[in-house]
Formats: C-alpha cells, structure tokens, sequence
C-alpha cells in the first residue's frame, strides 16, 4: 500500500547480463526458518483484538491488533484451558516453565533468580496486521500480497520485519506481522551525519542479505523503513515487500515498479538488475544526510534528471557533510550500474567504517553478557534436536523487547555486518574458551546450524543463545508447541514434522524426534511430554547451581572455622 507503481509484470531473462552475484546464498526451501509463518483458514478476530488502524491504501488496511487473552498458546492448552495449572497456580516454589516441583530444599537465592526468569510477564504484545478484501482487489494485487508472504518466509536478519501468521477466509486474507512503533525515516529527520551512517550500515546489511539470497526489493524509500520502536537507539527494520522480486544470477529485470523518487536510471528503461535497490540506497542516504532529495522538480523534471543522474552537493545542507560521505553517496549513484556499489560493497566502504561511528551503531558490550552468551551456546549445543528446532520457533516468536541482548550479541560476532555469522567468525568468538578444539567448536556450529547450510542465520542464534532454562515464558513454548502441531490436534505427530521439516524429514530423523519426547510411546508428543522434555534441562540446572553454591557455602565455612 503507498505510493507506487507497478507497470508491467513481465520480466526478461538474458543469460549475458549482469544481474549480481549470488555467491554467498542461504536460501534453501527446505530451510526449518521458511516454516516460521503458519497458515490458518480462520477469521483472525478469533485470536486478535482489533486496536486502531495505522493506515489504509487502494486495497487494504493495516491495523494494530493485540492477542486476545485466553488464545496464548492454541493447542497447547485445548484440553487444559485453565493453564495456571502449568504455572504458578499450584503454590510450588518453582512455577512457569518447571511447573510442579519435585525439589524441596534449594537456595533461596536460586528460587528467586529462575522465579523471576520464567514468570509470565504482563505486557501485552501488538502486531501489525495487513489485511486485504479479496472482492475489492483485482488478481494483480492479490499476487502482490502473497509474493511478499513467499519473500518474508525466505528472510531471515535483524533488520527485515517478521510476518507471524495468515489468516484466510472467503473474503480477506490477513498477515500477522511486527509491529514497528517508532514510525518510518521522515518521523525523526533531521540526523547528524553518525545516524545516518548507522541506518545505511542496517539497510545495507538487509539489502545485501536479501541480494545473497536472491530477492531484490525495488520499492526501497523512506516510508518503507521504519524504527521498531520510539527508543533513541531503536534499530531500522526494513517493510513492504510486495514488490519485491526473486532471480537468478544473470538475469535482467524489466518491470517498471516503485516509487519514482528511488526509481534507478534502468528501472525507468525497462532493463535493471538487482543493482537498482543499491542506488535507492543512495537515494535514501543523500536524504539522510541533507534532508533534500537527489532528484527534485516536477513528474517529468524529476525523471530527466534521474536518467542523465543529474544531482549536485551544492544546497546548504551539505556544508558540514565529510567528502567521505559525499564519495559513498557519489558511488552509489552512479549511472552505470556495473560501477555501482553493491550492497555489500557499500557495506565496507570507509564512510562506514570510522571509529566515530562505530559506537553509534555497535553498542559495547559487557563481558559477563558474552561470557553468558557463550555459556549459553555450549549448552544449547548439547541438547535435543527436538528442542534445539522448538528453540528456533521460539526465538521467531519472541519480540524485540525479549531477545535484546542476544541481538547485541549477533551483531558484535556478524563482524562482516551481513546478516549472517560464517564459521571463521564463530570460531574467533569462541576463541577464549581455550579448553575446546577446534573439532569441538566445528561441532557446535554444525549444531546450532539447525537450517544445516553452512552458517548461523539471525534466528538461530537467537535460539541457541535463549537461556532455556530461565528467560522463556512457558507461554513461548506454548506457542512453539502450536506451531508444529499445525492441524491442532493437541499432539505433535510424525505429519507435523514432516510438514516442518520438508525433504529434510526423513523418517529415521522423524522417528528420533518423536522418540526423543513421546514418553508414554503412543508414536506423539503431548503438550505435558513437550513440556517434561525441556524441565529435564531445567531441572538439572537448577540442581546443579545448588550443589555449586552449597558447596562455595561450605568451603566458605571450613575455611573460616580452619
């Protein structure tokens, strides 16, 4: 919905064109993070409240929703509704995600630490729900909703918004989204040079992630990056993906689509590659930085200028602009798309590599958050399957607000700044904890690496860094649980799985699965097995950090009475 145009919906394929590489691809259609979006032929106001709306277009409405209360967790909690009896309910002294204790002696100090981490809290989440009325739409824009729910399955970085749900009746269909508060780029003009090196450096690093994975935007302007949130700091996550278009290495795109202030000299001809969204790129940083646009002027002034790249660095707003910036603008509006920077070329132009810089948009971390991180990530390495894939819903689930640190933590490791974390990064991490070899960390990457394609994508390592045993919310893994039992029967079965898991479920892994959780051996997994299978962990954490603590108290005493 916006301001956009969209003239033709045919492409040209031409084996000799460049149209960008594609050399370091995570896409993968049998990928566990391209289930994350669950389908549902139901009417969403079942589970949604409806809050305000945020805006409206030609087809469609966009609305803040919230859940209702008493839907948490769908079929996790059909037979058991009143789910206090999973939590604090019971009067144990440890509720949430341990339910009822069996421990009856433990530090008080301990009580209260995994009290506080697995209480539900109160907040409750809104969410952005697009939605469109099938008999008001012609076929064309119909396509352009689904084409964004197909890209969004694909994506997978901290600065890509995440689609949750779809809902689909007879007459609307209706897409469960994040909802990013802190409005879109024009809501916070005008920024100091060192802000808008920070959002380049984000857009570049979502542009980039999608151009590796084979997904071009062609509608990138200021109305379709939003901040997540009002905070000061709040990241830039990058929306609207309706236009966005899949392709191969060496293809030419001809579809005139767009905003027309962003549009590339190419897209006005007809014949583009993936190299027009890096020229928005520029587009939206020449307008960071002076709070003009390039290419002014009435319609048809405003496409002359484009096509002959006519824009100068003369208007006021440039007086305290370094040339260094200029030279970035200046690379990426460059008529000739072969000179043009790419995504990741931009990514590690100097511009954004200063110093002075540097502390804006990578914010310091404590040492005892990456201690815990990588605490975290050994532990997570040695647990089951079956939680390490509930782990990846979970962490897709979770809000910003949630796994905060753990995005500190993927942005300190993602050195490259491409959305991804390689092995070589993974391995200079973990390089201080010198008592494990380099096959014990190849093992752990390989591990973590749930999606099994050679690097740690954002929710992955959301997942693995998530204490399991404290921060999640049972209601977390209630969701979790509903997401795999996607035909709600109140089970997870060996259909779910294989549903989830694509080619890659074969049935001997389908069988470990099942296997490693199904208690009673009925060949499923209820929600209370799916529950038991995670307090095993817990549990044990718990007991462990008494005897340690027991024994630090003992120590203590002997040496004081010695």
């Amino acid at each position: 919905m916006g301001n956009k145009t969209n003239k033709s919906s045919t492409n040209n394929n031409n084996p000799s064109s460049s149209g960008g590489g594609n050399s370091k691809s995570t896409s993968s259609s049998n990928r566990l993070t391209d289930h994350m979006i669950r389908e549902r032929r139901a009417d969403v106001f079942n589970y949604y409240q409806d809050v305000r709306r945020l805006g409206e277009g030609s087809i469609g409405t966009v609305r803040l929703v919230k859940r209702k209360k008493g839907t948490e967790g769908g079929s996790a909690y059909e037979s058991t509704r009143d789910h206090a009896n999973w939590g604090g309910g019971c009067g144990c002294l440890i509720d949430g995600l341990f339910g009822c204790s069996w421990l009856t002696r433990r530090s008080n100090n301990t009580i209260n630490k995994h009290r506080q981490g697995s209480k539900s809290s109160n907040h409750s989440e809104r969410y952005a729900l697009k939605s469109i009325q099938l008999r008001l739409v012609q076929k064309e824009y119909l396509d352009e909703l689904r084409n964004e729910i197909s890209v969004l399955r694909s994506l997978d970085h901290p600065n890509i918004v995440k689609a949750y749900e779809v809902y689909e009746t007879k007459h609307n269909i209706y897409v469960v989204m994040e909802y990013c508060s802190g409005g879109d780029l024009y809501a916070r003009v005008p920024y100091a040079e060192s802000q808008a090196a920070n959002i380049i450096t984000q857009l570049c690093s979502a542009i980039g992630n999608m151009h590796d994975n084979g997904i071009t935007h062609r509608d990138i302007k200021m109305e379709n990056i939003m901040f997540e949130s009002s905070d000061p700091m709040a990241k830039i996550k990058l929306l609207d993906f309706g236009l966005s278009k899949k392709y191969l290495p060496g293809m030419y795109m001809s579809d005139w689509c767009g905003t027309v202030y962003t549009m590339s000299p190419q897209v006005l001809e007809g014949v583009y590659t993936n190299k027009a969204d890096c020229w928005s790129i520029g587009v939206i940083a020449f307008l960071l930085l002076c709070n003009e646009k390039p290419f002014r002027g009435k319609r048809s002034e405003m496409l002359s200028k484009i096509k002959h790249c006519d824009f100068t660095f003369n208007n006021p707003g440039w007086c305290n602009v370094s040339k260094d910036a200029k030279r970035f603008v200046a690379a990426l509006l460059t008529k000739d798309p072969k000179k043009r920077l790419s995504a990741d070329e931009a990514l590690q132009h100097s511009w954004l590599k200063k110093k002075d810089f540097a502390s804006v948009s990578t914010k310091e971390l404590n040492e005892s958050l990456m201690v815990n991180v990588k605490d975290n990530i050994l532990s997570f390495a040695q647990t089951s399957e079956l939680k390490r894939i509930a782990a990846v819903i979970v962490a897709h689930k979770s809000s910003v607000k949630e796994i905060l640190d753990m995005r500190r933590a993927f942005e300190n490791i993602d050195t490259e700044k491409d959305g991804v974390i390689t092995i070589d990064e993974f391995k200079t991490a973990m390089a201080e904890c010198d008592e494990y070899s380099d096959e014990e960390v190849n093992a752990m990457f390989d591990h973590i690496d749930v999606n099994k394609n050679g690097t740690i994508m954002y929710t992955e390592f959301v997942a693995a860094t998530l204490e399991l045993h404290g921060r999640v919310e049972e209601k977390r893994l209630a969701e979790a649980f509903d997401h795999i039992d996607d035909d709600d029967s109140g089970y997870i079965s060996k259909e779910n799985l294989k549903k989830l898991l694509g080619e890659s479920g074969t049935p001997e892994r389908i069988e470990r699965l099942i296997g490693s959780a199904d208690s009673d051996g009925d060949g499923r997994i209820s929600f209370e097995e799916f529950l038991v299978m995670f307090r095993k962990d817990n549990i044990a954490a718990v007991e462990d950090e008494i005897v340690t603590e027991t024994e630090t108290v003992a120590d203590h005493v002997i040496s004081e009475e010695g």
